[in-house]
C-alpha cells in the first residue's frame, strides 16, 4: 500500500484513531512521519532467499509500482511527494501547525 499508493499502515491507524478521539492530527502525522515506509530490514534477507529472487529484482518490481504523481526520484532515493507532516519534496514548507479537523 505504501508502494503503490503512498500511505501505509500508520496512515491508515492514525486517522482511525484521530476520527475516534483518541489522537489529535498532530500526534497522528508524528506517528505517520515516524513509521510510515518503515522498511523490514531485520528478516529482508529471509525473504529473498525463500522466493529465490535478488535484491536487485526486488527493488526493479517495487520500483515499477511508483507512481511519478506520488513519488520522486531524488538522487538513488524515491521521496514522497507529499507527506501529512509538510515534509514531502514537493511540499513548500514544512507543516508547524496543523489545522484542526472538525
Amino acid at each position: 500500500m505504501f508502494i503503490k499508493f503512498g500511505i501505509g499502515r500508520a496512515t491508515s491507524d492514525s486517522a482511525h484513531e484521530i476520527r475516534d478521539g483518541h489522537l489529535t492530527r498532530e500526534e497522528g502525522a508524528g506517528l505517520v512521519g515516524k513509521y510510515d515506509g518503515e522498511f523490514p530490514a531485520k528478516h529482508f534477507k529471509t525473504f529473498l532467499e525463500y522466493c529465490d529472487i535478488t535484491e536487485e529484482f526486488f527493488w526493479e518490481v517495487v520500483d515499477s509500482w511508483r507512481a511519478d504523481h506520488l513519488w520522486k526520484k531524488v538522487g538513488s532515493e524515491w521521496k514522497l511527494r507529499h507527506r501529512v507532516d509538510g515534509s514531502g519534496v514537493d511540499d513548500v514548507t514544512a507543516v508547524k501547525k496543523l489545522p484542526k479537523v472538525a
